[in-house]
């Protein structure tokens, strides 16, 4: 009787369900569908104090945005608040990674929230997502403009803390893909801000940012750095000084009459 009712107890153990601790294990090891990616996005944003809400993170654990245009965490709470609408615009997965969008209260883009698969990594990205490609839509992407690569460019060297350089650039390029930049982006140069309005920048005075016109994301071309050191002269040896001539040996002294002393 004993020994039947253990084999009854194992075999219902075997048959109930798991345990909340198990249950989260299996839930954060499987992806996460749409509605799990756009739950995790909101709850990122919410927390990261973008909403009308305050954060509900402390500074110290504030995550890192491209767009940040400050260091200091109560400018950054700041620009932050309300900055975004609450409620995701859209979502896709891509790539194996999740892009959810949230529209901007103010100017109307709308920025992305990314996740992988399963919901990790969840950061902002700096660029703006197409409402169409977020919905699947997948229209032909359409290439920035000059004005427009010329604002994401302003905005990307204020939040990188590029105080040296110039608020405007001083030229706007277009530039076609090569060995020194895979993009078709535009190139900008930002001068120095010392350097005299309207002179020509030499190298080691500017930094050059690309922009993709597809993509709109930016980056470092040719980041502000000091001119090159001059090349170290060649040591010159100094003339070898010549050896030193023996002394002369005196004349002996001529004797009485003329006469040369006799050698000893």
């Amino acid at each position: 009787m004993t020994k039947t009712l253990l084999a009854l107890l194992a075999a219902l153990s075997l048959c109930a369900p798991p345990g909340p601790e198990a249950q989260a294990a299996a839930k954060e090891d499987k992806a996460f569908a749409r509605d799990d990616a756009i739950a995790a996005a909101e709850r990122f944003i919410s927390d990261q104090g973008y909403t009308a809400q305050p954060a509900a993170v402390s500074k110290d654990a504030l995550a890192p945005d491209p767009l940040d245009a400050s260091k200091d965490s109560d400018e950054i709470l700041k620009a932050r608040r309300g900055a975004l609408e609450p409620k995701a615009f859209g979502a896709r997965f891509d790539s194996d990674l999740w892009f959810v969008g949230f529209g901007a209260r103010v100017g109307g883009r709308v920025r992305g929230v990314r996740m992988d698969a399963k919901g990790g990594g969840i950061k902002m990205v700096s660029q703006s997502l197409q409402a169409d490609w977020l919905m699947g839509n997948d229209p032909k992407p359409q290439a920035i403009s000059k004005d427009e690569a010329k604002g994401i460019a302003k905005r990307f060297v204020e939040a990188q803390g590029a105080g040296g350089l110039a608020k405007e650039p001083f030229k706007v390029e277009n530039h076609q893909p090569d060995d020194k930049d895979g993009w078709d982006a535009w190139w900008l140069t930002f001068p120095k801000a010392a350097l005299k309005k309207g002179a020509e920048p030499k190298p080691g005075e500017y930094a050059v940012v690309s922009v993709h016109k597809l993509n709109r994301d930016p980056k470092w071309v040719v980041e502000l750095i000091g001119p090159p050191a001059p090349a170290p002269k060649a040591a010159v040896k100094p003339a070898a000084k010549p050896a030193p001539k023996a002394p002369a040996k005196p004349a002996p002294a001529p004797t009485k009459g003329g006469k040369k002393a006799p050698k000893k």
